[in-house]
């Protein structure tokens, strides 16, 4: 196997890590967090309640590794065998997941800095930050992976299908 594709498969490995992380700590927060805002909204009625925002970027979340997982995937299937997935359908995906993080990463990050979750998440609000974390190195691998597919097949690296 060529080093291209190594390094390539390498990289899209860590986008199928990042994308299962995102995808699974979405889930597992958007199940959560309609029960701590209900919670919230019965013991207190103050400004500290206010999850709303939280919730709707914690099911985009969801959303985000989805695609990552769909991107992932089409990703390692592109390197093993090339004609299956034409280079401008993938590359079109690892955009859509590139800035699908990057929008997700965002909204979290913005709605954290805001929030008062740290009060009432207790565990889950570092569930919440490896979210957002991980949100972010999606879109860093993402990018990497388009860069470099781009540079190597302009370069004449790897065929025209990767």
């Amino acid at each position: 196997m060529e080093k291209s594709k190594v390094i390539l498969a390498i990289t899209r490995a860590l986008q199928l890590l990042c994308a299962a992380v995102v995808f699974g700590t979405s889930v597992s927060l958007a199940e959560f967090l309609p029960k701590l805002q209900d919670l919230c909204n019965s013991t207190e009625k103050d400004k500290y309640c206010n999850l709303q925002g939280l919730i709707h970027a914690v099911q985009f979340g969801c959303f985000v590794g989805a695609v990552g997982l769909i991107d992932a995937i089409a990703g390692m299937v592109s390197v093993f065998l090339e004609t299956l997935v034409p280079f401008i359908i993938m590359l079109g995906m690892d955009a859509l997941a590139c800035v699908s993080y990057l929008a997700g990463g965002l909204s979290i990050a913005i709605i954290l800095s805001k929030a008062y979750f740290d009060q009432w998440g207790g565990s889950r609000y570092t569930q919440v930050k490896a979210d957002d974390a991980f949100q972010f190195l999606g879109f860093i691998i993402t990018l990497v992976i388009i860069i470099l597919t781009f540079l190597w097949r302009r370069s004449g690296k790897m065929s025209s299908s990767v």
